[in-house]
């Protein structure tokens, strides 16, 4: 038998093995995972008033509240309506893991205050570009950081804080926002790690013109 029979042969015998393989392990993880579903639905009511809750960042409402631009006082409305509500932020865990933790009974409830905290840090994300566009940089950074702190993965809000500290040259607090999306495990962690180091090596030339770039 030619040698180039033999080896399509072995090609398709190894090929034969490997999907044989992957489809016992797609068939493992298929069957775990409803396996931990129907554990979840099945999952006892918790008492979840004791858990992380995010204040909320009533100083950033102040900063706006009596504002007289249109757009500020659309968002402004936003920040308010969330002002009362409870906000968790959850996307770190599957609904399966929530109904595990907290009982399937909890689900929606949950979802709900993790919505307000997705509510929350987009408006705030929107309320530092705003801000930085008509000029009040000092009230942008401040809504920037906090949309960070509360644990914000927006892109855009680590750009535009980036951008204002590379004005003043603050080269530390540039190595600061590197240094946590570096911890991220993300699909957008390493474009975005690029667009920061761009953004730090460039700190002495960051006029206007450069910042249209990012």
């Amino acid at each position: 038998m030619p040698v180039f029979f033999i080896l399509v042969i072995m090609l398709c015998v190894y090929i034969a093995i490997e999907k044989s393989k992957s489809d016992k392990l797609s068939s493992k993880k298929s069957e775990d995972f409803w396996k931990n579903e129907q554990l979840a639905n099945a999952s006892r009511k918790k008492d979840i008033s004791s858990l992380d809750y995010i204040a909320f960042p009533s100083h950033i409402l102040s900063m706006i509240a009596d504002d007289p631009d249109e757009t500020l006082k659309d968002l402004a409305l936003q920040l308010h309506s969330l002002s009362d509500k409870k906000i968790l932020n959850l996307s770190s865990h599957t609904n399966t893991e929530l109904k595990l933790m907290y009982g399937a009974a909890n689900l929606d409830v949950l979802t709900s205050y993790d919505y307000n905290y997705m509510m929350l840090i987009r408006t705030l994300s929107r309320l530092a570009q705003v801000l930085f566009d008509l000029g009040r940089k000092t009230d942008a950074r401040e809504a920037a950081l906090t949309s960070i702190k509360l644990g914000s993965d927006i892109r855009a809000v680590y750009i535009l804080l980036a951008k204002i500290y590379a004005e003043s040259n603050d080269v530390d607090r540039i190595d600061g926002l590197i240094a946590a999306v570096t911890s991220w495990d993300s699909l957008t962690r390493d474009s975005l790690l690029e667009a920061l180091h761009e953004i730090r090596s460039h700190c002495n030339l960051f006029s206007y013109e450069y910042q249209e770039k990012f």
